[in-house]
């Protein structure tokens, strides 16, 4: 028996049909048991009847064999997947299997004796029954009213006298009265067998469409960016069965679409649309032509039904909606799994943008306290622990290093007069004209610091200078921070400025070449210069000096 073709829209697995394919094989091997035996009680041989009966038998012999032994190795495999005998023997048109069976049947009766009717009826009803099983009822009875011609021909014309035509007669309704009962429950079977066969079909997309989620929800996981996920999301709406989709919030009491995939311009649904439905549900809401209003709604867009499920996430404007949009009209035997499949995806893409939005706020947090750790409040300068970090960094790569070390004269009377409010305002002036010559000579290659109080600090990559333009920034910087500052409409103070200036390399360490260059500072606050530069005569001056003091 071949493997039959049903009305559906992808074909019974083999694993459905092999039980059928099996049990007509086996009725084939009878038909072709039967006709041997015809054969061998024949007294006369090599007419052609006997010859084209002998060849369908052998040709049923081995269609049959072949179609239980290929099921057979399946069976005894049965998670390597149909055997390529199993695959061959699908391959073949169910309509020549039944052919062949009705050669046997028509071989079987010729081969007997007329009067044989309960022999004629079995041969008879087997490829009945198959063609009840490949395409129903109607088709059955083609093939019985076929065979039963050629039957009932035979039998008038080797029945002699007037009862030839009583007996054919007699023999079709007896046939009528056993294939009638084999084809309808063959119908039945291949009912059964359709039903079996499209919920298979059906589960083995439920099966995709999970699995197309899961997918989706490790690309959620993996982006980075929140605005992605809600890409992602939409899309995957799209590749579980619908045609667009899109996300919409509230804000206030209006409604916008906040992201969308596979819409035209002229295919956008209302954004309210679903909206308040969907949010004042846990379920998934499906919007149908089954009103005026509705109808008119989907048919501008030109969209058969839509679905919606509200999408919680505390990372949105205000509340939210997952809709879906399909061009085909709704199908009542999978509209239920993908309403399911689309509160799933809603959930999940809730959860991983809620959890992105965490993740983007942490790392926000995370780099604001890293920048306030290394800033100073007022100033917005590195502070003391950055500067020693750069300078411990820059000496670790080999790179030469010049510290120029600032510290302000007259700077308290500022404060003491004016307040410290004025004195915080003339520390922020000058923290600006410090940044702006420094990156007028040299560039990214420096950076300024606020070592605390009225101290500050400019770090330059030594190779960025000569011996030249050192003492020229020196002077530069020394003139920049003494012009006059204005701290109010009217109220105008300036200050000076002592410089230090070392330099040195990764024999150093960034403490050592900081207390150079501090002290070299103190060296020209000494002096009638406004900047020095560090020498070994700096520090004994400066141990004399302290000496002295003592």
């Amino acid at each position: 028996m071949g493997t039959p073709s049903f009305s559906i829209q992808s074909p019974a697995p083999l694993a459905v049909r092999a039980p059928v394919i099996v049990a007509f094989g086996a009725a084939r091997l009878v038909l072709v048991a039967i006709c041997f035996v015809a054969l061998f009680s024949r007294t006369e041989s090599g007419s052609w009847a006997t010859l084209a009966a002998t060849a369908l038998c052998i040709l049923g012999l081995l269609l049959g064999v072949g179609a239980l032994a290929s099921y057979r190795k399946r069976e005894d495999a049965p998670d390597i997947g149909p055997s390529k005998s199993a695959s061959a023997a699908a391959a073949i048109p169910h309509w020549l299997y039944i052919l062949i069976d009705a050669g046997l049947a028509l071989a079987i009766i010729f081969l007997v004796e007329a009067s044989a009717a309960p022999l004629a009826w079995v041969a008879l009803v087997i490829p009945v029954a198959e063609a009840a099983l490949a395409w129903g009822v109607i088709a059955a009875g083609t093939v019985w009213f076929g065979l039963s011609l050629v039957h009932m021909a035979y039998v008038v014309l080797a029945t002699e006298g007037s009862t030839s035509i009583t007996l054919a007669i007699q023999q079709l309704l007896a046939v009528l009265l056993v294939a009638l009962p084999s084809a309808l429950l063959m119908t039945s079977v291949r009912s059964l067998l359709q039903q079996v066969t499209d919920d298979h079909a059906r589960s083995l997309v439920d099966a995709s469409r999970l699995q197309t989620v899961a997918i989706s929800a490790e690309k959620m996981m993996a982006s980075d960016s929140a605005t992605e996920v809600l890409r992602c999301g939409v899309q995957t709406a799209i590749d579980v069965g619908f045609d667009t989709a899109d996300i919409v919030v509230s804000e206030g009491d209006k409604h916008r679409v906040l992201v969308h995939h596979g819409m035209a311009r002229n295919r956008t649904m209302p954004p309210e649309l679903l909206f308040d439905a969907a949010t004042s549900t846990s379920g998934t809401v499906v919007l149908t032509p089954d009103s005026d209003v509705n109808r008119q709604s989907l048919h501008l867009a030109e969209f058969q039904w839509g679905a919606g499920v509200h999408l919680k996430s505390f990372g949105l404007p205000g509340q939210a909606v997952l809709r879906a949009w399909s061009d085909s009209p709704i199908d009542p035997g999978s509209e239920g799994e993908l309403r399911r499949v689309l509160a799933l995806l809603a959930a999940q893409v809730g959860t991983i943008h809620s959890s992105a939005i965490a993740n983007q706020w942490a790392k926000d947090e995370t780099e604001r306290l890293a920048v306030a750790a290394a800033t100073d409040p007022l100033t917005q300068l590195a502070n003391h622990g950055q500067v020693l970090r750069e300078v411990t960094s820059m000496l670790a790569h080999g790179h030469e290093t010049t510290i120029f070390f600032l510290d302000l004269d007259r700077f308290k009377p500022i404060n003491d007069t004016y307040g410290h409010e004025a004195g915080d305002q003339a520390l922020v002036i000058i923290a600006r004209r410090l940044v702006e010559r420094l990156q007028l000579a040299v560039g990214d290659a420096g950076l300024v610091g606020r070592m605390g109080g009225d101290e500050f600090v400019a770090v330059v990559a030594a190779q960025a200078l000569t011996e030249e333009t050192t003492a020229s920034l020196s002077e530069e910087i020394a003139e920049v921070v003494q012009e006059p500052i204005a701290i109010g409409p009217t109220t105008t103070v300036s200050v000076g400025v002592s410089v230090g200036v070392s330099s040195g390399g990764p024999e150093l360490s960034s403490t050592e070449l900081l207390r150079r260059a501090d002290s070299a500072m103190y060296s020209a606050k000494r002096s009638d210069d406004h900047w020095r530069l560090w020498s070994p005569e700096v520090d004994v001056t400066a141990a004399h000096a302290q000496a002295v003091g003592r």
